[in-house]
């Protein structure tokens, strides 16, 4: 009797915790996740949802219009909003997908069955997500934690500020490198409606544009100077004999661009 009681209680317990035991229908967990060309897609589009709780009902947008020059003044990433509770939507949302685009990126790299220039292009578009998330952010606060890698890597939840000089840097080198990374629209592996290399070329000429007219970041002189060609030099002539100002006729002259040009008649 006692041997059925203890086999009637351990089928018990085991059927309680079978009962108990749940299974996901409408959250996918980490470990679902396949080490493959879709598993590692996934991880991406998983980035790309958080745009659209970004922009839905357009808060994010009206965002924006807090930091008129009338209301602020003219000082960009002055950071110095109205009261609203769009503002604190903005700073999570954005740090939310910059958290999944590093957390993507650390899972990611641990994959080994994915076709490498796949794989590329993955980590190039999560660069730009980041970029252009950190390109809001600093655009409107100014001074901000800048988290490169996944918490999950490093353990660390307190980072300091970095300044407005080193957060553009930063952007620079993310999308420097996601520029090369990317499918272009014209490869035959691209995807439509997702980020290529030409979006990050042109978000990169719009960062350099916002550097410039940026008071007080030391960047961008050194991004504009980078960018700058070198002058043409002027090509010298070879006259046969010394030819001074006062030898040319008084009807001709060199213009700015070094072409013979005539001069109006006095």
């Amino acid at each position: 009797l006692a041997c059925a009681t203890g086999v009637l209680l351990s089928t018990g317990l085991s059927s309680c915790q079978d009962w108990l035991k749940e299974e996901t229908y409408d959250f996918t967990q980490p470990d679902d996740i396949e080490d493959s060309d879709a598993g590692a897609t996934q991880w991406l589009i998983g980035c790309y949802s958080r745009l659209s709780t970004l922009f839905n009902g357009n808060t994010f947008p009206m965002v924006w219009l807090y930091d008129e020059d009338y209301l602020t003044g003219p000082t960009l990433g002055a950071g110095n909003f109205q009261n609203n509770g769009n503002i604190n939507s903005m700073w999570t949302g954005l740090y939310e997908l910059i958290h999944r685009c590093n957390y993507s990126t650390y899972m990611i790299n641990q994959m080994a069955n994915v076709e490498p220039r796949l794989k590329t292009a993955i980590l190039g578009e999560l660069k730009f997500l980041k970029a252009w998330s950190y390109f809001q952010l600093v655009r409107a606060f100014g001074p901000i934690p800048v988290r490169k890698q996944s918490i999950s890597e490093t353990g660390d939840r307190n980072v300091p500020r970095s300044s407005v000089e080193d957060v553009y840097s930063y952007i620079i080198e993310l999308l420097d490198e996601a520029k090369v990374e990317c499918y272009k629209n014209t490869d035959k592996e691209y995807v439509a409606g997702r980020v290529t290399a030409g979006t990050a070329a042109g978000l990169e000429a719009k960062v350099y544009a916002t550097m410039a007219r940026s008071s007080g970041c030391a960047a961008a002189s050194r991004g504009a100077a980078k960018a700058q060609r070198k002058p043409t030099p002027i090509p010298k002539s070879s006259p046969t004999k010394n030819t001074s100002s006062t030898d040319m006729k008084p009807s001709t002259r060199w213009s700015a661009t070094h072409r013979l040009t005539k001069s109006p008649t006095r």
